[in-house]
């Protein structure tokens, strides 16, 4: 949190006059861009997105050779350096900073603290792999796992590793109720130490010792690991989301074949080499609860697993399976099984929904004869819930929107983006696409229906709407951004109305919303001119927030949250 003691009181009468709901658009591309990185034979990668307290996108990946953003130029040391970089409501490049060494490197995971600063993580692979004036190394030619924070001013303030002869890495983060980082990813070391803690690999299956191991583990404020557990099969298993609860638990999810062990639960996947899914709570006391998977006898992968402030999942993936059951409902995949296999020969997406009882409430499925992967999403309004991912389908049916692949006769692998409403209809559905394959990485929403989605093209152009981008490169970096969605009637939105006590206050004061929201919310204390003299964030399903005003002179002060607006006397 960043402090301004330098103020004065004058009239507030502007600042009570909040701003109208801006009108009601249809769904559309707003604005993409290409990074490709010189010479052609560089390849950058956008991995993962988020917000942060400013407004600004980040992004964040790996690149090789020179990649320049705007003012910014960024030139790795060796293969692949890792890049974040800050994109503003106007379009412009506003930050880029780089860290690596003369390995492979790259930033897979992005969290926005309340500190306002970002965690990274990802994986490392050298012997002087540099984060500003800090250096990690790692052994064995092999990655390590790493987390790193940066703060609003583009200075790497900390980073920590994990790692041992293998390959370790990280694929997602999220905050706990604690304020602690909480971490997952894949190890296939026989042992990594994450501080005092050790996770180990125990294989029942010769092929186990070229597959890995997942691990999550929780990271303090000050760089010290406090927990690290593993997850053990005979086969492989992967992370791919976290989100967390309230109570200091974390949901993980992920995919796994074999025989596959979280705490007491033992799941079996009778389609090895194939994968199912799996979720599993993970408790502040390291132990597993709420384990279950689903699958059939092909590959099925989850894209994404978010909670909102209920506590209600809704997930997002694939399924290869002629049919998946969720719940009472059975998606049947739109391409016949193979006759002499019996499997589905491509793979459609799901989109499914479970209260806090355990139960599966909704399944929906959209796909064609192509291959429909990689999907991404985030919660919105009202239980809407925005998607995006690929298509190779000739043409993709969401409800009553079609999508037309822009290689169509013969199809490669185009973007999409569709918003789904809370009784399971899609509502809105855009495409993106050119000659070749285009693909999701990351998906972050603006609060108002829109957001942007980040990911790779292979192709010579990419067309959103009425922009094209594009680059020789063979792999080149995507960002687009996207708006709302059109509708009949303003969706209800979560009561913007908030108490503070005391009021007046003198060293603090206690922020109450009666509604938590699922993603974090900025909290603005604003003075007599209307500058932001302090800032910290409400975070995701939490409905209190202490404001420190210690330090601030006697007066009259605008503490914003959202849309809502109240006033607070400092004594």
């Amino acid at each position: 949190m960043h402090f301004c003691t330098h103020y004065r009181r004058i009239s507030l009468l502007a600042l009570f006059l909040l701003a109208l709901p801006a009108a009601l658009r249809a769904q559309s591309w707003q604005r993409a861009l290409a990074l490709a990185s010189v010479p052609g034979t560089g390849l950058t990668f956008c991995n993962t997105t988020c917000y942060d307290v400013a407004g600004n996108v980040v992004v964040a990946g790996s690149f090789g050779g020179t990649l320049t953003l705007g003012s910014f130029t960024l030139n790795s040391a060796g293969n692949r350096d890792i890049f974040v970089a800050r994109l503003n409501p106007a379009g412009q490049w506003v930050q880029a900073v780089r860290a690596g060494g003369e390995g492979d490197d790259g930033a897979s995971a992005l969290l926005l603290l309340p500190s306002g600063e970002l965690a990274v993580g990802g994986g490392i692979n050298g012997t002087s792999v540099t984060f500003g004036s800090r250096t990690l190394s790692t052994s064995n030619g092999k990655s390590d796992a790493f987390v790193a924070r940066l703060n609003p001013a583009g200075e790497w303030t900390q980073v920590v590793q994990a790692g041992s002869y293998g390959d370790e890495g990280i694929s997602a983060l999220t905050l706990d109720a604690a304020g602690q980082i909480v971490t997952a990813g894949s190890f296939d070391s026989d042992a990594v130490t994450f501080g005092s803690f050790t996770v180990t690999r125990t294989p029942s299956d010769p092929r186990a010792s070229i597959y890995p191991d997942l691990f999550a583990a929780r990271l303090n404020p000050a760089g010290q690991w406090t927990q690290a557990i593993s997850c053990q099969g005979s086969f492989y298993e992967s992370v791919t989301s976290l989100a967390a609860y309230p109570d200091g638990s974390v949901l993980v999810a992920g995919q796994y074949g074999g025989t596959f062990t979280m705490g007491n639960v033992r799941f079996t996947d009778a389609s090895t080499p194939f994968s199912n899914i799996f979720l599993g709570r993970l408790g502040m006391d390291g132990k597993w609860s709420e384990a279950t998977s689903l699958g059939g006898p092909n590959t099925e992968s989850i894209g994404q697993m978010a909670l909102d402030a209920a506590g209600n999942v809704t997930v997002v993936g694939s399924f290869r399976s002629p049919k998946l059951t969720i719940g009472g409902t059975t998606l049947v995949n739109a391409d016949p099984a193979n006759t002499d296999t019996g499997y589905s020969n491509t793979s459609d997406i799901f989109v499914a929904r479970r209260n806090t009882a355990g139960q599966w409430t909704q399944a929906v499925r959209a796909g064609g004869l192509g291959n429909e992967e990689n999907p991404r999403l985030v919660l919105g309004a009202n239980g809407a819930v925005t998607v995006a991912g690929s298509f190779s389908s000739p043409s993709l049916a969401l409800g009553a929107f079609t999508l037309t692949n822009a290689a169509a006769p013969d199809p490669t692998a185009d973007i999409f983006v569709a918003q789904l409403d809370a009784a399971g209809t899609w509502v809105s559905a855009l495409g993106a696409g050119g000659a070749d394959k285009q693909f999701v990485n990351a998906l972050v929403a603006d609060g108002r229906g829109g957001g942007v989605m980040v990911g790779y093209s292979q192709g010579p152009t990419v067309t959103f709407g009425s922009t094209t981008v594009g680059s020789s490169n063979s792999f080149y970096g995507l960002v687009a951004q996207f708006n709302g969605v059109v509708s009949a009637t303003k969706a209800t939105a979560p009561a913007e109305v908030f108490t503070l006590v005391p009021n007046p206050a003198i060293t603090q004061a206690r922020l109450i919303w009666p509604q938590a929201t699922a993603a974090p919310r900025s909290v603005q204390l604003l003075d007599g001119l209307g500058r932001e003299v302090r800032r910290q964030l409400l975070p995701a399903r939490a409905t209190t927030a202490t404001l420190d005003v210690a330090g601030l002179a006697p007066g009259l002060y605008l503490v914003r949250c959202g849309a809502a607006v109240t006033r607070l006397v400092v004594e």
